[in-house]
């Protein structure tokens, strides 16, 4: 195998830029027993911050990278200087609640004249203008916070009729004081009334926001030079791609930690998003994980750290300082206040308490179940084999060791044990699945294809190398399911794309991420004789499937589509901006075709009719809708009794549609929808729906014996029977 081809084969799916692992516990300065940082005075330490001369100096050396090796280079001329100074303003204040328009045009203003009258672009020099706007951002957080303590010292009228609007990432700036005045006036009524329909009372909840927005101002105060360098060459890295990034030493460690799979703590990935601590992740195998309860984009509200410690407000809170909260010994308990991606305003919080333990390979192997299901009378038994990531013990293999653990050794293991409990179709369950390590993507697509190509990597210099399946051993000739979700990514959507371009299985779920692309890491160490540099992730190629079609931006679009509540418009590698487009390149030369688009028609017709039918996905489906319609508001109410109504009206119609469900099983009518109400019905309806799929599929394939998949096996033993 060529040492390109085996260096791209071998790089792990890198995650999204941003975000922090829960993983090995790391002691820090300045906290209580319970692991709160001191707030020093309310204030931080807040001193003027300025670049450094080896900043300055990197600034131009990234530049120049970046020119010359990435896959969307281009020179850094004036309308890139430009836009890496929007998005650096748009990443300081997201929500546009605390620059006036007037900052904003003061520093358009010097960034445009800085340009006319320096080289390269003002390389360098703007990186000084980043952090004077910096500073200015710092002076405005101090007046809303000590607007906002003002606004605390007595209750507020919550009898009006006042809206506060949801996302502001596209509203005007304010146009003056007063306007951030009323507008800051809007944002603590909200708060209150969250913490007011969750049962707190005033002295209370007026101690707890004052707390929250004094951690807004020790956020920003905090900030270290090194912060707003990394926010600044983050600003640079998304005018080219978003996967694109500078990592900074410390969180290159933490990026390290990511790409572990020896982990120590909850197993979650956090990202700060509108002053929330959001969960992006749930890993493999890890405690949050196994309990089942946390999932992405839920809001961790607070954090007792110990068994004594009383729960922590972290709203507000620096990322990494929320981190550090969490972590801790394998074999402690850490309790997380949450709001669920699906809380619609005024809803409680929830709270969880998990046992922090090492996430090893091992919890995050592939693992099968049968699941059986009716068909026409008939029963079918249909093996599942849910895989969580593409692992590989790479120091294992690398040691000799022959019992090394890997994707494909495993799901070969698992599938001669399915053989032998005579399952009638098989399903592989990729949805969540970001990825991993893109060799086993390509050994495992030969568990079920004849030898030949898998998929094609072109690099930034226009050299394509193609990735091949060099086993002949197909461990699974029968009928054949992928199920994907907005969630499969990168290794993920390889290994569908590859099935569904030899016809050789059915595809079932919603749209993959879309993520195409394949990056490599620079250390900037080797440039300063400082240290301390930091390392660029920059993006120098692209995947394409054997049909020549690119996965960037677009995905694997599913044979068969499910519901999601996920939006394709929320979520996805087409939702990031400049995020590299579709395009096509030649196909290789394969021996496959996909699968009839009659039988396709045929698959999806006997879907719909079930669907129709099934009070557990109808439940789904009405599920997704409401929660639509809640991400969908533009616009809150700050009137205390309309949100009070809208909440009672919300648990009346999930009461409702639990005893419908529980009717059309002759079961008991609930009379409360309490918190610990267990609901009935399949938890899991996607992936039975899917198994029903694949007996569909196994039943239709003998009208298709022309089509020349690699079906061919099945099709035989068919006709022998």
């Amino acid at each position: 195998m060529p040492r390109k081809l085996k260096t791209a084969l071998t790089l792990f799916a890198l995650a999204l830029t941003g975000t922090v692992l829960l993983g090995q516990p790391s002691h820090a300065e300045g906290k209580d027993v319970c692991g709160v940082p001191a707030l020093e005075n309310g204030n931080g330490n807040g001193e003027p911050l300025s670049p450094s001369e080896q900043q300055l100096f990197l600034d131009r050396v990234v530049t120049g990278l970046l020119e010359q090796h990435h896959l969307n280079a281009h020179r850094f001329d004036d309308r890139l200087a430009r836009e890496v100074l929007e998005n650096f303003i748009e990443r300081t204040d997201p929500g546009r609640y605390y620059l006036t328009q007037s900052d904003v045009d003061e520093f358009r203003h010097r960034h445009n004249e800085l340009l006319k009258n320096s080289d390269r672009h003002g390389t360098g020099q703007r990186i000084e203008l980043a952090f004077e706007f910096f500073e200015r951002f710092r002076e405005r957080v101090n007046e809303r916070i000590a607007f906002s303590t003002r606004f605390l010292e007595e209750a507020p009228d919550l009898d009006g009729n006042e809206e506060l609007p949801i996302d502001r990432s596209e509203a005007d700036w304010a146009a003056s004081e007063a306007e951030l005045d009323s507008l800051w006036a809007k944002r603590v009524k909200n708060d209150v009334i969250g913490l007011t329909l969750a049962g707190r009372e005033w002295d209370d909840i007026a101690d707890t926001l004052t707390r929250r927005y004094q951690n807004l101002r020790r956020n920003v105060s905090q900030s270290s030079r090194n912060d707003v360098f990394e926010m600044f060459m983050n600003a640079h890295t998304l005018t080219l791609d978003p996967h694109t990034a500078y990592f900074s030493p410390r969180n290159m460690e933490e990026f390290e930690i990511r790409m572990s799979l020896s982990l120590e703590g909850i197993g979650a990935a956090l990202q700060s998003m509108d002053e929330y601590v959001t969960i992006t992740e749930i890993l493999p195998g890890g405690p949050a994980d196994k309990d089942g309860t946390l999932r992405p984009q839920d809001r961790i509200t607070g954090v007792a750290a110990r068994d004594k410690c009383e729960i922590v407000d972290i709203v507000g809170w620096r990322v990494d300082d929320a981190v550090q909260l969490i972590r801790g010994p394998e074999g402690t308990k850490v309790r997380l206040r949450y709001l669920p991606a699906d809380s619609v305003p005024g809803d409680p919080e929830k709270t969880i308490e998990l046992v922090r333990s090492e996430v090893q390979l091992e919890q995050q192997a592939a693992r099968k179940l049968i699941r059986d299901v009716e068909l026409n009378g008939e029963s079918h038994r249909i093996g599942v084999i849910q895989i969580p990531t593409f692992y590989m013990d790479f120091q294992a293999r690398r040691e000799g060791k022959e019992d090394y653990r890997s994707t494909t050794r495993d799901v070969r293991r698992l599938l001669r044990e399915l053989k032998e409990e005579e399952v009638d179709g098989l399903l592989v369950d990729l949805r969540n699945n970001g990825g991993g390590s893109l060799m086993e993507a390509t050994e495992l697509a030969g568990v079920f294809l004849d030898s030949g190509p898998v998929v094609q990597l072109l690099d930034s210099r226009g050299n394509l190398e193609i990735a091949a399946n060099p086993d002949d051993g197909r461990e699974w000739d029968g009928p054949l399911g992928v199920m994907i979700n907005r969630f499969s990514a990168s290794a993920s959507e390889i290994f569908a794309g590859a099935i569904q371009d030899y016809g050789r299985g059915v595809v079932i779920g919603s749209p993959s991420y879309g993520k195409g692309t394949i990056q490599n890491l620079f250390d900037l160490d080797r440039f300063s004789n400082q240290g301390e540099a930091g390392q660029l992730k920059f993006t120098i190629g692209k995947f394409y499937r054997v049909n020549g079609d690119s996965m960037q931006h677009r995905g694997v679009l599913p044979d068969v589509q499910l519901p999601s509540a996920v939006s394709l418009d929320d979520f996805g590698e087409s939702t990031k901006d400049n995020a590299l487009p579709w395009d096509q390149i030649d196909a290789a030369d394969y021996d496959g075709e996909p699968i009839p688009r009659s039988l396709i028609e045929a698959l999806g017709e006997a879907h719909g009719k079930r669907a129709s039918s099934d009070i557990d996905f109808s439940t789904l489906v009405d599920d997704i809708r409401q929660y639509r319609e809640v991400q969908e508001r533009k616009s809150i109410s700050l009137n205390l009794e309309t949100r009070k109504q809208e909440q009672d009206q919300l648990r009346e119609r999930r009461l409702a549609q639990e005893n419908v469900r529980r009717a059309a099983r002759g079961e008991a009518a609930l009379e409360d929808m309490e918190e610990d109400s267990e609901t009935t019905g399949d938890p899991d309806i996607l992936l039975t729906e899917s198994a029903r799929i694949v007996a569909n599929l196994a039943a239709l394939l003998p009208q298709y014996a022309e089509h020349e998949s690699r079906f061919a096996a099945r099709r035989q033993a068919l006709r022998q029977e």
